[in-house]
Protein backbone atom coordinates (compact mmCIF):
# COMPACT_ATOMS: atom_id res chain seq x y z
CA UNK A 1 0.00 0.00 0.00
CA UNK A 2 0.80 3.55 -0.04
CA UNK A 3 3.19 5.52 2.31
CA UNK A 4 0.20 8.03 2.36
CA UNK A 5 -1.38 5.86 5.15
CA UNK A 6 -1.10 7.51 8.76
CA UNK A 7 -2.26 6.09 11.73
CA UNK A 8 -2.31 7.70 14.76
CA UNK A 9 -1.98 4.90 17.81
CA UNK A 10 -2.19 5.23 21.48
CA UNK A 11 -4.78 3.69 24.23
CA UNK A 12 -7.33 6.03 24.68
CA UNK A 13 -7.73 9.82 26.77
CA UNK A 14 -3.80 9.53 25.71
CA UNK A 15 -4.11 12.60 23.57
CA UNK A 16 -4.81 11.32 20.23
CA UNK A 17 -7.66 13.91 19.41
CA UNK A 18 -5.33 16.53 20.38
CA UNK A 19 -2.53 15.12 18.01
CA UNK A 20 -4.98 14.69 15.09
CA UNK A 21 -6.24 18.45 15.56
CA UNK A 22 -2.48 19.44 15.45
CA UNK A 23 -2.66 18.21 12.15
CA UNK A 24 -5.49 19.80 10.43
CA UNK A 25 -3.75 22.06 8.35
CA UNK A 26 -1.62 19.40 6.29
CA UNK A 27 -3.33 17.42 3.54
CA UNK A 28 -4.22 14.28 5.48
CA UNK A 29 -6.77 17.16 7.86
CA UNK A 30 -8.01 16.15 11.04
CA UNK A 31 -7.26 12.03 11.40
CA UNK A 32 -10.99 10.54 12.91
CA UNK A 33 -11.98 7.24 14.27
CA UNK A 34 -12.94 4.92 11.45
CA UNK A 35 -13.80 2.18 13.76
CA UNK A 36 -14.16 -0.46 11.45
CA UNK A 37 -11.14 -1.21 9.37
CA UNK A 38 -10.05 -4.63 11.85
CA UNK A 39 -13.37 -5.43 12.26
CA UNK A 40 -14.16 -6.01 9.11
CA UNK A 41 -11.08 -7.09 7.69
CA UNK A 42 -11.85 -10.01 10.20
CA UNK A 43 -14.54 -10.54 8.39
CA UNK A 44 -13.58 -10.34 4.69
CA UNK A 45 -14.51 -14.20 4.16
CA UNK A 46 -18.12 -13.84 4.68
CA UNK A 47 -18.09 -11.10 1.11
CA UNK A 48 -15.80 -13.18 -0.54
CA UNK A 49 -14.04 -11.90 -3.57
CA UNK A 50 -13.95 -8.05 -3.64
CA UNK A 51 -13.47 -8.84 -7.87
CA UNK A 52 -17.08 -9.31 -7.90
CA UNK A 53 -19.00 -6.21 -7.24
CA UNK A 54 -21.87 -7.29 -5.63
CA UNK A 55 -19.74 -8.23 -2.97
CA UNK A 56 -17.72 -4.78 -2.71
CA UNK A 57 -21.45 -3.30 -2.49
CA UNK A 58 -22.46 -5.98 0.50
CA UNK A 59 -19.83 -4.33 1.91
CA UNK A 60 -19.50 -1.06 1.16
CA UNK A 61 -22.99 -1.02 2.42
CA UNK A 62 -22.01 -2.98 6.05
CA UNK A 63 -19.26 -0.50 7.11
CA UNK A 64 -21.66 2.56 5.54
CA UNK A 65 -23.74 2.02 8.56
CA UNK A 66 -21.32 1.52 11.92
CA UNK A 67 -21.86 4.44 13.76
CA UNK A 68 -18.26 6.10 13.03
CA UNK A 69 -19.19 6.45 9.26
CA UNK A 70 -22.94 7.13 9.69
CA UNK A 71 -22.04 10.37 11.33
CA UNK A 72 -20.79 11.40 8.69
CA UNK A 73 -23.69 11.73 6.52
CA UNK A 74 -21.68 11.46 2.95
CA UNK A 75 -22.95 8.79 0.42
CA UNK A 76 -20.63 6.01 -0.41
CA UNK A 77 -21.16 4.80 -3.50
CA UNK A 78 -20.76 1.32 -4.82
CA UNK A 79 -20.08 2.10 -8.31
CA UNK A 80 -17.80 5.01 -7.34
CA UNK A 81 -15.15 2.50 -4.90
CA UNK A 82 -15.27 0.17 -7.85
CA UNK A 83 -14.24 2.79 -10.14
CA UNK A 84 -11.82 4.07 -7.62
CA UNK A 85 -10.23 0.28 -6.34
CA UNK A 86 -9.24 -0.02 -10.53
CA UNK A 87 -7.59 -3.33 -10.95
CA UNK A 88 -6.55 -3.22 -6.88
CA UNK A 89 -10.14 -5.09 -5.99
CA UNK A 90 -8.06 -5.44 -2.41
CA UNK A 91 -9.60 -4.53 0.95
CA UNK A 92 -7.31 -1.84 1.26
CA UNK A 93 -8.09 0.46 -1.25
CA UNK A 94 -11.77 0.02 -0.18
CA UNK A 95 -10.88 1.13 2.99
CA UNK A 96 -8.52 3.90 1.26
CA UNK A 97 -12.29 4.78 -0.74
CA UNK A 98 -14.01 5.60 1.76
CA UNK A 99 -10.92 7.37 4.17
CA UNK A 100 -10.76 9.94 0.62
CA UNK A 101 -14.24 10.27 0.12
CA UNK A 102 -15.05 11.89 3.69
CA UNK A 103 -12.30 13.99 3.88
CA UNK A 104 -12.86 15.37 0.25
CA UNK A 105 -16.18 16.40 1.71
CA UNK A 106 -13.73 18.51 3.73
CA UNK A 107 -11.52 19.55 0.80
CA UNK A 108 -8.88 16.97 1.92
CA UNK A 109 -6.94 14.79 -0.23
CA UNK A 110 -5.07 12.13 1.95
CA UNK A 111 -7.40 10.51 5.27
CA UNK A 112 -5.67 9.65 8.80
CA UNK A 113 -7.24 7.55 11.38
CA UNK A 114 -6.88 7.74 15.23
CA UNK A 115 -9.02 4.52 16.75
CA UNK A 116 -7.55 4.22 20.13
CA UNK A 117 -8.42 0.81 19.98
CA UNK A 118 -6.42 -0.37 16.98
CA UNK A 119 -3.41 -0.44 19.60
CA UNK A 120 -4.76 -3.43 20.90
CA UNK A 121 -4.26 -5.30 17.37
CA UNK A 122 -1.94 -3.43 16.55
CA UNK A 123 0.30 -6.41 15.03
CA UNK A 124 -2.77 -6.78 12.42
CA UNK A 125 -2.67 -3.45 11.52
CA UNK A 126 1.00 -3.43 10.84
CA UNK A 127 0.14 -6.52 8.36
CA UNK A 128 -2.50 -4.47 6.80
CA UNK A 129 -0.66 -1.44 6.26
CA UNK A 130 3.09 -2.04 6.20
CA UNK A 131 4.08 1.05 4.48
CA UNK A 132 1.91 2.89 6.92
CA UNK A 133 2.82 5.93 8.99
CA UNK A 134 2.27 5.78 12.50
CA UNK A 135 2.66 8.49 15.16
CA UNK A 136 2.48 6.68 18.87
CA UNK A 137 1.44 9.01 21.46
CA UNK A 138 1.88 7.92 25.41
CA UNK A 139 0.52 9.68 28.08
CA UNK A 140 1.12 8.79 32.39
CA UNK A 141 -1.46 6.27 32.41
CA UNK A 142 -2.35 7.95 35.62
CA UNK A 143 -3.57 10.86 34.02
CA UNK A 144 -5.40 8.86 31.52
CA UNK A 145 -6.97 6.76 34.24
CA UNK A 146 -8.52 10.19 35.86
CA UNK A 147 -9.78 11.03 32.00
CA UNK A 148 -11.12 7.60 31.62
CA UNK A 149 -12.63 7.78 34.79
CA UNK A 150 -14.89 10.51 33.98
CA UNK A 151 -16.71 8.76 30.41
CA UNK A 152 -19.11 6.18 30.95
CA UNK A 153 -17.55 4.05 27.71
CA UNK A 154 -14.54 3.62 30.21
CA UNK A 155 -13.15 1.57 32.55
CA UNK A 156 -15.17 2.27 36.02
CA UNK A 157 -11.90 2.03 38.60
CA UNK A 158 -8.41 2.80 38.44
CA UNK A 159 -7.48 -1.31 38.56
CA UNK A 160 -9.35 -1.72 35.20
CA UNK A 161 -7.83 1.78 33.78
CA UNK A 162 -4.17 0.35 34.54
CA UNK A 163 -5.69 -3.15 32.74
CA UNK A 164 -6.76 -1.27 29.89
CA UNK A 165 -3.68 1.38 29.61
CA UNK A 166 -0.86 -1.60 30.06
CA UNK A 167 -2.90 -3.31 27.02
CA UNK A 168 -2.23 -0.47 24.89
CA UNK A 169 1.37 0.03 26.08
CA UNK A 170 2.90 -3.13 26.89
CA UNK A 171 6.50 -4.27 25.97
CA UNK A 172 5.15 -6.23 23.10
CA UNK A 173 3.56 -2.71 21.66
CA UNK A 174 6.68 -0.92 22.40
CA UNK A 175 8.79 -3.59 20.69
CA UNK A 176 6.66 -3.26 17.36
CA UNK A 177 6.50 0.73 17.89
CA UNK A 178 10.69 0.22 18.06
CA UNK A 179 10.88 -2.45 14.81
CA UNK A 180 8.83 1.05 12.68
CA UNK A 181 10.57 3.51 14.54
CA UNK A 182 14.30 1.86 13.04
CA UNK A 183 12.49 1.49 9.36
CA UNK A 184 11.55 4.93 9.89
CA UNK A 185 7.69 4.60 9.86
CA UNK A 186 6.81 5.68 13.29
CA UNK A 187 7.49 8.70 15.26
CA UNK A 188 6.87 8.30 19.11
CA UNK A 189 5.35 11.38 20.91
CA UNK A 190 5.52 11.78 24.57
CA UNK A 191 2.01 13.73 25.76
CA UNK A 192 3.65 15.99 28.55
CA UNK A 193 6.70 16.98 26.20
CA UNK A 194 3.92 17.84 23.71
CA UNK A 195 2.00 19.85 25.78
CA UNK A 196 5.19 21.76 26.99
CA UNK A 197 6.83 22.11 24.06
CA UNK A 198 4.04 21.96 21.00
CA UNK A 199 5.75 23.79 18.59
CA UNK A 200 9.02 22.25 18.46
CA UNK A 201 6.94 18.79 18.62
CA UNK A 202 4.66 19.81 16.05
CA UNK A 203 8.36 20.51 13.69
CA UNK A 204 9.12 17.33 14.60
CA UNK A 205 5.76 15.39 13.82
CA UNK A 206 5.24 17.55 10.57
CA UNK A 207 8.91 16.72 9.19
CA UNK A 208 7.97 12.78 10.08
CA UNK A 209 5.44 13.38 7.77
CA UNK A 210 7.42 14.67 5.02
CA UNK A 211 5.73 18.47 5.19
CA UNK A 212 7.40 21.36 6.41
CA UNK A 213 5.30 23.21 9.58
CA UNK A 214 6.59 26.71 8.04
CA UNK A 215 3.84 25.97 5.02
CA UNK A 216 0.95 26.61 7.95
CA UNK A 217 2.88 28.67 10.65
CA UNK A 218 -0.25 31.04 11.18
CA UNK A 219 -2.58 28.25 11.20
CA UNK A 220 -0.21 25.71 13.45
CA UNK A 221 0.45 28.59 15.74
CA UNK A 222 -3.19 29.16 16.64
CA UNK A 223 -3.58 25.53 17.65
CA UNK A 224 -0.84 25.68 19.41
CA UNK A 225 -2.44 28.63 21.57
CA UNK A 226 -5.05 26.11 22.27
CA UNK A 227 -2.44 24.08 24.16
CA UNK A 228 -3.12 23.21 27.70
CA UNK A 229 -0.10 23.47 28.68
CA UNK A 230 -0.19 22.23 32.33
CA UNK A 231 -3.03 19.30 31.46
CA UNK A 232 -0.75 16.81 33.31
CA UNK A 233 0.57 15.09 36.71
CA UNK A 234 -2.65 16.27 37.85
CA UNK A 235 -3.12 12.27 39.55
CA UNK A 236 -0.49 13.83 42.25
CA UNK A 237 -3.38 16.03 43.94
CA UNK A 238 -6.43 14.27 42.69
CA UNK A 239 -5.66 10.42 42.93
CA UNK A 240 -5.79 8.72 46.72
CA UNK A 241 -2.83 6.55 48.02
CA UNK A 242 -4.99 3.93 47.78
CA UNK A 243 -5.61 4.54 43.96
CA UNK A 244 -1.91 4.91 43.24
CA UNK A 245 -0.75 2.27 44.60
CA UNK A 246 -3.80 0.14 43.05
CA UNK A 247 -2.31 1.41 39.75
CA UNK A 248 1.48 1.16 40.33
CA UNK A 249 0.26 -2.23 41.44
CA UNK A 250 -0.99 -3.36 37.98
CA UNK A 251 0.59 -0.80 35.59
CA UNK A 252 4.18 0.27 37.72
CA UNK A 253 6.43 -1.88 35.41
CA UNK A 254 5.09 -0.33 32.16
CA UNK A 255 5.29 2.95 33.69
CA UNK A 256 8.60 3.24 34.12
CA UNK A 257 9.45 1.67 31.10
CA UNK A 258 8.15 4.64 29.39
CA UNK A 259 10.38 6.99 32.31
CA UNK A 260 7.74 7.39 34.40
CA UNK A 261 7.96 8.43 37.85
CA UNK A 262 6.59 5.94 40.91
CA UNK A 263 5.66 6.82 44.40
CA UNK A 264 5.28 3.36 45.55
CA UNK A 265 7.88 0.68 45.85
CA UNK A 266 7.13 -3.30 44.95
CA UNK A 267 3.07 -2.22 45.66
CA UNK A 268 0.28 -5.17 45.01
CA UNK A 269 -3.10 -6.05 45.55
CA UNK A 270 -4.53 -9.67 46.49
CA UNK A 271 -6.59 -11.66 44.32
CA UNK A 272 -9.80 -10.94 45.88
CA UNK A 273 -9.38 -7.44 45.87
CA UNK A 274 -8.47 -7.98 42.31
CA UNK A 275 -11.51 -10.06 41.76
CA UNK A 276 -13.68 -7.51 43.07
CA UNK A 277 -12.16 -4.76 41.09
CA UNK A 278 -12.79 -6.97 38.04
CA UNK A 279 -16.05 -7.89 38.92
CA UNK A 280 -17.00 -4.10 39.26
CA UNK A 281 -15.79 -2.72 36.22
CA UNK A 282 -17.81 -5.71 34.73
CA UNK A 283 -21.27 -4.99 35.33
CA UNK A 284 -20.87 -1.20 35.12
CA UNK A 285 -19.74 -2.09 31.36
CA UNK A 286 -22.35 -4.51 30.84
CA UNK A 287 -24.90 -1.60 32.08
CA UNK A 288 -23.13 0.86 29.59
CA UNK A 289 -23.26 -1.64 26.05
CA UNK A 290 -27.58 -2.14 26.87
CA UNK A 291 -27.79 1.42 26.56
CA UNK A 292 -25.51 1.81 24.04
CA UNK A 293 -26.97 -1.45 21.99
CA UNK A 294 -30.47 -1.85 22.72
CA UNK A 295 -31.69 1.93 24.39
CA UNK A 296 -29.91 4.14 22.03
CA UNK A 297 -30.20 1.64 19.05
CA UNK A 298 -34.08 2.05 19.74
CA UNK A 299 -34.06 5.89 19.67
CA UNK A 300 -31.76 6.44 16.16
CA UNK A 301 -33.95 3.62 14.48
CA UNK A 302 -37.44 5.12 15.77
CA UNK A 303 -36.85 8.29 16.93
CA UNK A 304 -34.58 9.96 15.04
CA UNK A 305 -31.14 10.45 17.22
CA UNK A 306 -28.05 10.66 15.16
CA UNK A 307 -25.48 8.21 15.26
CA UNK A 308 -22.76 9.72 17.01
CA UNK A 309 -19.83 7.84 17.71
CA UNK A 310 -18.83 8.54 21.40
Amino acid sequence: MAANNLFIIGSPRSGTTFLASLLKPTAYGEPFETQFILKYYDKLENYGSLDIDANVSALLKDIEKERAIAQWQVPLVSSDAVKYMGKDRSYQKLVDYIGTTLMASRGKQLWGDKTPHYILQFEKLIELYPDAKFLYIIRDGRDVALSLLQKDWGPNNVYACAQQWIDGNSMEVFRQTEALKAKGNLHYINYETLLTNPEQECAKIYQFLDDDIENYRDEVEKLIAKTMSGNFSKWKKKMSATQIKVYESIAGDVLDAHGYELMTKNASIGSVKRKLYHLHDRVLWLKHMFVQNVIDGILIKFFGKQPFNK
